[in-house]
């Protein structure tokens, strides 16, 4: 289902899966390129080398080591944190640009961090 959050829009969809592959029925309305996008991130196509944003370097921090201004790679989209605060032990809620609801972190991942900024520390 993360396909379909990636999109950013509501809709309900049922997925069959057939021989051929998964077949989806939605209520709702999609554009062409959202449409483009979701089969892409269904049959598993598309680019999966996600572009890293410009200036930035990637770095494995635990939820306590993240930082505001670092960039999380999300259902194929970078979110840059925004706010962050502390959810139960060792993990954080991010607020995330973009992202209308916020985000639990709870075990390690790579962030991506401004590079003048991991240089300094």
């Amino acid at each position: 289902m993360d396909a379909y959050r990636a999109v950013g829009i509501p809709f309900q969809a049922f997925i069959k899966y057939a021989p051929e592959g998964p077949r989806v029925a939605f209520r709702g309305s999609l554009s062409v390129f959202d449409a483009n996008f979701l089969a892409k991130k269904l049959s598993g196509g598309g680019d999966s080398s996600w572009r890293a944003p410009a200036g930035t370097r990637s770095v494995e921090v635990g939820p306590t080591e993240i930082r505001v201004g670092d960039f999380v790679l999300l259902d194929g989209r970078y979110y840059e944190v925004l706010n962050l605060r502390s959810a139960h032990c060792h993990s954080r809620t991010l607020e995330l640009r973009g992202l209308s609801r916020p985000w639990v972190m709870t075990s390690p991942r790579k962030v991506y961090r401004p590079a003048r900024e991991e240089s300094s520390s």
